[in-house]
Parts: C-alpha cells; structure tokens; sequence
C-alpha cells in the first residue's frame, strides 16, 4: 500500500514519509514500518548456545535487528539480517527471545 510521500525533504535530500512508515527508493513510495518485523522465527539449540532464525525483508532500507533474552544472559556471538547466535546461556534455565526491527537514521 503507497501510503504516500510528503513533498519536504531531510538534509540528505531523501523523502519523509508520516510515521509509522518509510520510503523506498527503489519503487518511489512510502510503505507502512510494520512490513519490516521478522516472520518465521525458528530456534535451534545446544547446552549453552541457541541459533535463532527469521525471515524479513528490508526493502533496502537501514533496518537494525535487536535481540533481547529474558532472563538475560551470555552474549550474542554472531548475527546476520536472517538470524543470530547467541552463546554462553545456563543449561536447564528458560529464555524467551524478543527480536525488535527499526530503522536507523542514516
């Protein structure tokens, strides 16, 4: 859905679009931010480390992807825009996995 694009440009000379959405160079319109969230998300695990897996598309833009353990514990090793590994977790111990998109500003 265009949701359309305001005629005022930032200091980069790109398009602003109304919040909650983003412009998208490729197809010259504003597309809402709720097509960014992750879909398919898949865990697999060993005694310390969990892989977490989604899919996404990031129309080109700046997305950043945070991933937040709860209870928090040991430390993200690797990530990529699909996925990320997260190491050093307590055998026997519950985590659920919070996985955030937004945008950056540049």
């Amino acid at each position: 859905t265009n949701m359309g694009c305001n005629k005022s440009l930032d200091s980069n000379f790109r398009c602003l679009c109304e919040d909650p959405s983003f412009y998208v160079t490729s197809t010259e319109q504003c597309l809402p931010s709720s097509l960014l969230e992750v879909r398919n998300t898949t865990a697999s695990s060993t005694t310390d480390t969990i892989t977490l897996s989604w899919t996404t598309d990031n129309y080109g833009a700046n997305v950043f992807y945070s991933i937040q353990p709860s209870p928090y514990a040991g430390k993200m090793v690797d990530e990529s825009l699909n996925g990320a590994i997260w190491s050093g977790l307590n055998s026997g111990t519950q985590y659920n996995f919070t996985v955030t998109s937004s945008l950056t500003h540049n």
